[in-house]
């Protein structure tokens, strides 16, 4: 399958981010428009769809309205403080399982994305004489299977042309709506089609060829029942239409919505020639388990009226939401500084450099599917180990360690408040409060998480409230040296 590449840089300030566009079809270009998030709300277990009114199985990343919570309501979104997408008049949320690495002593860490998540709607039904139908308020869905461990059909997916009806069964369409990228820009080899390879590589492939990194990539359900907003299971409501992305539609489905599809690359090369393993919150190292979930928020009628304009998403449009009138934007640097407020029974609750994923989830690769415990409040005594980075976006990875200690990790705030940070005196040694030594290869790796005092100021009208708060830096180190994180 030939896949078109545009490269585009992005808007706003900071280094110029180089966004690479896969359409998910042969030419000609179809209808589409990319709605950037460049912000995380934020790392936690919030999920609620699966879990409402709870904390949820497993650490997701999410992104969008503000006021994503345990259970928000349609009206609560729609009036959010904010929101760490790119135009203002969608309030929906768009969240999936955050990317770790286990290192070889047992510490999960986040991996760092880069920049944010790429939403795609692709907005022609793929049927003559089949208008797509703009999602409504609060509609609901999810993406694959949490559980899933293996994969059931040919690998890699055979023409289209050759395909039998065991391929067009809605397990085997979910599938192939899923997709782990290999980024090479600069080798002069092509990339990798979207939806190419549908599981993780092995981390000596991953590390040898994968030099900007993995994009993992959902294709969600195009046709709707009409009727329901959400299902007992969050999927029978929806199915995937023959073709996975285009197709006709099976029985029961008969209204066809735009085509939504997630991309979010993960920089795994910080992690290159290091001891360990790729896996996912869920507790999945193979990929077969990634998911991710939607709540429909956009103003009314917004949608439905780009999706109608021909500016907006003729065939041979190039996705660029600014060529659409319809749509109000907002610069990367305002929306990220979008973040969630966190839920009370989170606060405590350590996401990152944790020797346990949170929820007490355990790593399974199958190829049966994984056995999941009964989302868990958070323990009242969190591990010695755990940097208690909650529901927060991480500091640049790529940044100088001078740099990244400037860099405070500050509890999340209300979006009316405001923050500043004061760091400790120079002459004020850092404390030490965890060491690891580990083996990568033939090198002693130490990673050391260091921590000092500085004092975060709130505010929130005229009112300052003064109090302290440690600021975490993750070192790593070889043989004796620090290098860079």
């Amino acid at each position: 399958m030939v896949i078109p590449k545009v490269k585009l840089k992005s808007l706003g300030a900071g280094p110029a981010l180089l966004l690479v566009v896969f359409l998910l079809n042969t030419v000609p270009v179809h209808a589409f428009f990319r709605h950037l998030c460049f912000g995380e709300l934020g790392n936690g277990r919030v999920d609620p769809i699966m879990s409402p009114g709870h904390p949820s199985q497993h650490v997701h990343v999410s992104f969008g309205a503000s006021s994503f919570g345990f259970d928000p309501t349609i009206d609560e979104l729609l009036t959010s403080n904010c929101t760490s997408c790119s135009i203002t008049q969608d309030h929906s949320v768009y969240w999936a399982p955050r990317m770790y690495f286990q290192h070889s002593n047992g510490t999960f860490e986040m991996i760092p994305t880069s920049g944010g998540m790429t939403v795609y709607y692709f907005t022609e039904s793929g049927e003559a004489n089949v208008s797509a139908t703009a999602f409504p308020q609060n509609f609901r869905m999810i993406a694959g299977n949490s559980v899933k461990r293996a994969f059931y059909g040919p690998d890699p997916d055979p023409p289209m042309s050759l395909w039998q009806p065991s391929d067009m069964t809605q397990q085997s369409l979910m599938e192939k709506a899923l997709g782990f990228n290999c980024l090479h820009y600069s080798d002069g080899v092509p990339n990798e089609g979207s939806l190419e390879h549908h599981g993780l590589r092995n981390k000596g492939f991953i590390d040898s060829t994968c030099e900007d990194g993995i994009r993992a990539e959902l294709l969600f359900p195009s046709c709707w029942n009409g009727k329901d907003l959400d299902s007992s299971n969050h999927t029978t409501h929806v199915a995937y239409p023959s073709e996975v992305k285009y197709g006709t539609c099976p029985e029961g489905f008969p209204v066809k919505l735009p085509i939504l599809f997630y991309e979010t690359i993960y920089q795994t090369p910080l992690f290159a020639g290091m001891d360990g393993q790729f896996v996912f919150s869920n507790g999945d190292p193979t990929g077969y388990g990634y998911h991710g979930d939607f709540i429909c928020g956009w103003d009314e009628g917004v949608l439905q009226d780009a999706i109608d304009n021909t500016i907006c998403t003729s065939l041979n449009s190039t996705g660029l939401q600014e060529d659409c009138p319809i749509f109000s934007l907002q610069d990367r640097t305002v929306g990220t500084q979008c973040k969630m407020e966190v839920p009370e029974a989170l606060q405590d609750e350590p996401v990152n450099l944790v020797q346990q994923l949170p929820g007490n989830i355990q790593v399974q690769a199958g190829p049966e599917p994984a056995t999941m415990p009964e989302a868990t409040a958070v323990s009242a005594t969190p591990s010695p180990t755990a940097n208690a980075t909650v529901l927060s976006v991480s500091q640049n990875p790529t940044s100088s360690l001078a740099a990244a200690t400037a860099i405070a990790t500050a509890a999340p705030l209300s979006a009316n408040m405001n923050v500043t940070t004061t760091p400790s005196p120079s002459d004020t040694d850092p404390q030490i409060t965890v060491t690891s030594t580990y083996m990568s290869g033939s090198v002693e790796v130490h990673m050391i998480l260091v921590e000092d005092i500085v004092t975060v100021t709130v505010s929130e009208g005229t009112a300052p409230i003064a109090r302290a708060h440690k600021r975490r830096i993750h070192k790593h180190g070889h043989g004796n040296g620090l290098v860079r994180y």
